[in-house]
């Protein structure tokens, strides 16, 4: 809590905003992260005075250097781990999120009753971004203010795709359903398009384990006994 006070205010919100795409929503989760990060600052304090009182060579030297950056980078990686690997869900999510979302609003229920009931039968990250749509609203923010603010919070395009639609057709009174449905078929072309450069770009993420790791081992195998026969040849000649 002291380097929370400490830390300036501009740092302070960016810092929250990533524990927030990172997964650190509620109030207690957004606290385990100043915990966390508590944690990792204070070591990258303690470390160099650890190191330099171990002994004063230049290992000791490169090591009080090097094993802050290190922690630090070590942090960066897990929180944008955490937020690639909740990004991925909330894109496997939309799609079905989108079809609930159509079916209620064609079946007679206004847009704001249907992501209520879509929040109350469903529970992810993505319907949590939901509920936080629906409390804004009910605490006076406009429809499209929340919807702003949402795509604002979700780094995810497909997302922010069907927030400024929803803007537009609020906007200019357009049909919810019509919109869901253009929408919920542009995240399944988006989705099926990223899978495919995910399976093209397979043969080259395969290449370098199949040079330095398999090759090596078949070329030992096969070549190996004509190898030793040679070499026995040539010892008895």
């Amino acid at each position: 809590m002291v380097l929370l006070k400490l830390t300036p205010k501009q740092i302070r919100e960016r810092e929250q905003a990533q524990a927030r795409r990172s997964g650190f929503k509620t109030a207690e989760a957004i606290r385990q992260y100043e915990r966390l990060r508590g944690m990792v600052y204070g070591a990258m304090l303690i470390l160099p005075f650890f190191c330099l009182f171990s002994g004063h060579s230049a290992i000791h030297v490169e090591s009080a250097i090097v094993l802050p950056l290190f922690v630090l980078i070590g942090f960066r990686f897990y929180m944008k781990r955490r937020e690639r690997l909740l990004q991925e869900q909330m894109r496997r999510d939309l799609p079905q999120v989108i079809d609930m979302i159509t079916i209620s609003v064609e079946a007679g229920l206004g847009f704001d009753q249907s992501l209520t009931r879509v929040t109350e039968q469903m529970d992810s990250s993505l319907i949590d971004e939901l509920r936080q749509i629906l409390l804004e609203m009910n605490l006076g923010k406009s429809r499209r203010n929340a919807f702003r603010d949402a795509a604002n919070r979700v780094a995810i395009d497909e997302f922010q795709s069907l927030m400024n639609a929803l803007i537009h057709a609020d906007r200019v009174g357009m049909g919810i359903a019509g919109v869901l449905r253009i929408q919920g078929a542009e995240v399944r072309r988006r989705l099926k398009q990223k899978a495919e450069e995910k399976a093209m770009k397979a043969p080259i993420k395969i290449l370098f384990p199949l040079v330095f790791f398999i090759f090596p081992g078949l070329f030992v195998i096969l070549m190996g006994p004509a190898v030793l026969r040679i070499i026995a040849g040539l010892s008895h000649a």
